[in-house]
């Protein structure tokens, strides 16, 4: 039987209308059903049923005009549809013949989701037209030659386990944060040779949107993306980090290895935040043996926000996040300084009062080596003006060191010291963070600009759980003469240093001398008061010859 729909333009266009009846080799039940025949829908004629459209039975679909169903299209049994007219369904696809896309466009609309079973035949042009809050599902792998179309409010498209493929030319359309391809489980959505710019408009579930920006500058290939849930410890595996971290990853795949030169722009939300996390300071990590930054910046945009990396050449697991995301260990060290205590179990914390304190560290102009990521850290100036038992009484240097060769610094960080004894991260109050270090052991030394250094007198063992170690009773490398024994009972680092050599002898003495009656934040005030003067002088006479046992 061959059925020719066509456009009488003289008279009114024809419109079928398939409710209860169906067009059939012979009649079945209530449906259109090619079952073998020949059908051709001209341009600018219309096929409309409440009920499924299937073609079957080695049937021959030509569609040229429209088709519309609110129920399903089946495409089976060695059936053959084509042409390049419209197709509008609200339920689902099924093809597993042969489907010819064309120049066509599928709509899917309707108030019920629709699941898509290609049969890996592509799509020419797909349009998302669901009522809000319903979604098209892949039951296989698809693909889209020309573009993908998200023209109505609150539709996903869900991959699950399988691959939306989106051709060379082809594009996406409409799509924000309520529109978009979801990648929760192990489907990708793949762009077919990038070369230049694409955005990939992913996010991980229905709720949660963090599209990404692909720019290939290097040698054309196919890319391919998902979103991740959470950022993992393991990249693709382990626990799920809850600090300093934008709560969502994203796996950038290449079909062919090399060759790529790639700069990822990432978005998140405010609400994606975790724990500690500074927009102002953060980057685009890629997941190698470990999380591995890119250059720190701050990020763009008003919620959401973007974070861009350029220079990527091989592909992998990507995340934004702060200096602590690669991991890192925290100490919460005590100390005090013989200069500045008042033998009430504190210090006087005159160089902050009188405005002396610097906001930058002060150690690497002081000769001080930084290694690792030390150097270059700088405090709030509202941090500076706490008083009381948090002021900040001046800066101090923090070594970390090889439990096997205590000679060889692995870290270091600048940090403050308050007038309670504590040493805390810039923000005043927390515990110190060595980002990017793993967890082990090692010694840990304590420096002063003008004052002896110490160091615990074993390797400690540091994790991102904050180790506590109170050098104020005095326990040090080198035993307790290595330390003032100060009236009340506690411990404090011997002062008078000035020259910073170690030791405590006539240089130093000269060096107060030459810097008598001067002020402000300068090394020969052995006592932290702002000033140079007798007392200063007298501190390098009483310490005479003492010398710190740092190896």
């Amino acid at each position: 039987m061959n059925i020719l729909i066509t456009n009488h333009r003289t008279t009114m266009k024809r419109l079928l209308i398939f409710g209860f009846c169906s067009i059939f080799a012979s009649f079945c039940f209530a449906q259109l059903n090619n079952n073998g025949a020949s059908i051709h829908v001209s341009s600018g004629s219309y096929i409309y049923t409440d009920l499924d459209v299937k073609n079957t039975s080695s049937g021959t679909l030509t569609n040229d005009g429209t088709i519309t169903t609110t129920s399903n299209f089946s495409n089976e049994t060695s059936a053959t549809s084509s042409g390049s007219g419209n197709y509008t369904v609200s339920g689902d696809w099924t093809n597993s013949a042969t489907f010819t896309a064309d120049n066509s466009t599928v709509v899917f609309d309707g108030a019920t989701a629709s699941n898509i079973t290609s049969g890996s035949n592509a799509f020419h042009t797909v349009e998302v037209n669901k009522d809000a809050g319903v979604d098209v599902n892949l039951v296989d792998d698809a693909s889209v030659s020309n573009a993908l179309n998200f023209t109505s409010d609150n539709n996903k498209v869900n991959l699950g386990a399988n691959n939306l493929t989106v051709g060379t030319a082809a594009s996406i359309s409409g799509a924000d944060a309520t529109d978009y391809i979801v990648t929760g489980s192990t489907g990708y959505l793949k762009k077919e040779q990038l070369s230049g710019s694409f955005d990939f408009p992913v996010g991980y579930d229905n709720a949660t949107y963090n599209p990404i920006s692909v720019t290939q500058a290097g040698t054309a290939d196919n890319l391919s993306v998902r979103c991740l849930q959470n950022v993992l410890e393991n990249g693709t595996t382990g626990t799920a980090l809850t600090d300093d971290a934008a709560d969502a990853s994203w796996e950038v795949l290449e079909d062919v290895a090399g060759g790529s030169d790639i700069t990822l722009t990432a978005q998140w939300a405010a609400s994606d935040e975790l724990g500690v996390f500074d927009r102002t300071s953060s980057t685009i990590y890629q997941y190698e043996t470990s999380w591995t930054p890119g250059t720190f910046g701050a990020a763009s945009g008003a919620d959401p926000y973007t974070q861009t990396r350029s220079g990527i050449t091989s592909l992998g697991v990507f995340a934004v996040g702060g200096a602590s995301l690669e991991g890192g260990v925290l100490v919460d060290i005590s100390a005090f300084l013989q200069g500045p205590y008042n033998n009430a179990g504190g210090m006087d914390d005159d160089l902050r009062s009188s405005g002396y304190l610097p906001t930058d560290e002060p150690y690497a102009g002081f000769g001080y080596t930084h290694v690792f990521r030390g150097g270059g850290e700088a405090v709030a100036a509202s941090v500076l003006a706490i008083t009381g038992t948090s002021a900040v009484i001046d800066w101090v240097f923090i070594e970390l060191r090889d439990s096997g060769d205590n000679t060889n610094v692995v870290a270091t960080r600048s940090a403050l010291l308050l007038a309670d004894g504590t040493i805390t991260d810039l923000d005043g109050t927390s515990a110190l963070t060595f980002d990017g270090v793993s967890d082990g052991d090692y010694y840990v030394a304590l420096k002063h600009r003008n004052h002896l250094g110490i160091m615990t007198p074993a390797a400690n063992t540091l994790s991102r759980t904050a180790t506590v170690i109170d050098f104020s009773g005095g326990n040090t490398y080198g035993g307790t003469n290595v330390q003032k024994l100060l009236p009340d009972g506690n411990y404090g680092l011997y002062s008078a240093d000035v020259d910073a050599s170690g030791s405590i002898n006539a240089a130093d003495r000269s060096e107060t001398w030459n810097n008598r009656n001067t002020t402000g934040y300068i090394q020969a005030d052995a006592t932290l008061d702002g000033s140079c003067n007798a007392a200063d002088r007298s501190e390098t006479w009483n310490n005479r010859n003492k010398a710190t046992a740092i190896p």
